[in-house]
């Protein structure tokens, strides 16, 4: 039998144990997460992501990358493929400034995400998505990707009723898992369904949700996406079906990334049209609202819409028929918050015509902020009638350079070189009048003593309409300079990438501790990291 431990023995083993948890617990780091730091320079990488498209059979989609003029050097650009838990790699291109390039992506893809990166010289990239696949609504879906992931996603508004279809597409180009929690928001509050609570999105996958499914048959619908693990981009889309309504169209409808006190549309239209705006307000607290009609002649706010309310974890339809003057049809319109609540705000259009394929509908998320420099990506001109908005919504006047710009060709009529944008006006360019030798092209934007809300709309000339309506892409998103978190890696626990509600669904241990350093100039993604995406294995 072993002989008991003596007395002062035992307390030089308990005092050894105090004094090692001690120096463990000196050396191991800080739960609490280092502070954000802004890095100081231009962008010198970046990334964007489209989750909404796919190219099965009938559907084609491309991407347009562009490179604002100004900038001594070209972009090294890439375009890749998401999907099915793969990702096909694009080839490296380099793209001179003030031009652009076009991609197609792979066919048969029932996933196509998109993930393209740049290098060197900052770059916008839109997809082009072309649906005729049989039984279901044709239409042209354009739209500029997105730069970053981010741990809160808001859509304004769609519509499940009467035939129209709406859905959540979430891209997940990463190696780790991610999860998101849905609320669904409604004119009579929120609805939190049980199977929206924890959605998975594995890695390199793109993700689907029919808000149909959730909640089918309503006419104002919105949506916050809260990430719960790993990191993902949300957009979504809707269609209209003209065998129930009477009116065919497919649209992207943009998600924002937070709430904002003002948000400003470059376009909508009545008269043989209807629009109107969506504002989801995912606060507690009810927003009061001032909307003001921008025209050629002005900003005023229109007759009837001086007092609007939103409840709290709501959203609220706003109609825009009666907004104009009576010898306009078209205008821009800013939405403000008045108490301070931030909102999120869209603006849908629907044109009716006796003739269903001269019907269209679109849906437009506003803008927080002017910029000085935009670019606006889109198709061939052949064919369209394509008009240019700008919006002065502040109290100081602007004056703007325009260029158009294809693969071959770059065109700038005198007229588009010293355009006035007087306070609060709204300021129409017709871009078909430049001719109809365009192909795929970007048009610049650059303002002078200020800036502009920049957006623009197009509809084919004959046969199906394919309405387009959208907002361009602003410098501040990849310009750089803004604040970029510290990743930080801890011994034995899952990588917590910007998220707060939990831990990645399949997780990596880290063997360990490092913070990574800040990077000298800030990519446009906000990541440290500037290496390339893992190919598809």
């Amino acid at each position: 039998m072993r002989a008991p431990t003596s007395t002062p023995t035992a307390f030089a083993m308990v005092a050894l144990g105090i004094v090692a948890g001690v120096t463990l617990d000196l050396l191991t780091p800080a739960a609490s997460d280092a502070p954000a730091t802004t890095a100081a320079g231009p962008a010198v990488s970046g990334t964007w992501h489209c989750a909404a498209g796919d190219t099965a059979t009938g559907n084609g989609m491309f991407v347009i990358t562009a490179v604002p003029p100004g900038s001594a050097t070209g972009s090294v650009v890439r375009v890749d493929t998401v999907g099915g838990g793969e990702i096909s790699r694009g080839a490296e291109a380099e793209v001179f400034a003030g031009g652009l390039r076009v991609d197609g992506l792979p066919p048969e893809r029932t996933e196509a995400g998109v993930w393209a990166r740049w290098w060197r010289t900052p770059a916008a990239v839109t997809r082009v998505w072309v649906r005729g696949q049989a039984g279901e609504p044709a239409g042209l879906v354009e739209g500029p990707c997105v730069a970053e992931p981010s741990p809160t996603w808001y859509l304004p508004g769609v519509n499940t009723a009467g035939g129209a279809q709406a859905a959540l597409s979430l891209v997940n180009p990463f190696d780790v898992d991610a999860a998101v929690a849905v609320d669904l928001l409604t004119p009579d509050g929120v609805q939190r369904p049980e199977r929206l609570k924890n959605v998975g999105i594995p890695a390199r996958t793109v993700k689907t949700i029919p808000l149909n499914e959730h909640a089918p048959e309503l006419a104002d619908l919105g949506a916050v996406v809260r990430l719960r693990a790993g990191r993902v981009v949300a957009e979504a889309w809707q269609s209209v079906d003209p065998a129930v309504g009477g009116v065919e169209g497919l649209t992207l409808a943009p998600l924002a990334p937070a709430p904002q006190d003002t948000w400003t549309i470059p376009w909508f239209r009545t008269g043989d049209a209807e629009s109107w705006l969506w504002v989801a307000n995912a606060s507690e607290s009810p927003a009061s609202l001032a909307v003001t009609v921008h025209t050629p002649d002005g900003g005023a706010p229109p007759e009837g819409l001086e007092e609007l309310t939103v409840p709290g974890e709501s959203v609220r339809r706003i109609d825009l028929r009666g907004a104009l003057p009576e010898d306009a049809r078209s205008a821009g319109v800013t939405v403000t918050s008045a108490n301070g609540v931030p909102v999120v705000v869209s603006a849908a259009t629907r044109i009716t015509n006796p003739d269903p394929e001269r019907t269209g509908f679109a849906i437009q998320l506003g803008e927080p902020d002017v910029d000085p420099q935009w670019v606006i990506s889109t198709g061939p001109l052949r064919g369209r009638h394509e008009v240019l908005h700008l919006v002065n919504p502040t109290s100081e006047p602007v004056t703007v350079e325009i260029i158009a710009a294809s693969a071959t060709s770059t065109v700038s009529p005198e007229d588009w070189r010293q355009v006035a944008v007087p306070p609060g006006t709204a300021i129409d360019i017709n871009i078909s009048a430049a001719g109809d030798d365009l192909d795929q092209h970007a048009i610049f934007v650059q303002a002078d003593g200020g800036g502009v809300v920049a957006g623009l709309h197009s509809v084919e000339r004959s046969g199906r309409m394919r309405l387009l309506a959208r907002a361009g892409v602003p410098s501040r998103v990849w310009a750089g300079g803004q604040p970029v978190p510290p990743v930080r890696f801890a011994p034995g626990l899952p990588q917590r990438l910007g998220t707060s509600l939990g831990t990645a669904i399949r997780s990596e241990t880290i063997t360990d501790v490092q913070d990574v350093p800040t990077p000298t100039a800030s990519p446009v993604d906000g990541a440290a990291d500037t290496t390339e995406p893992r190919a598809a294995r």
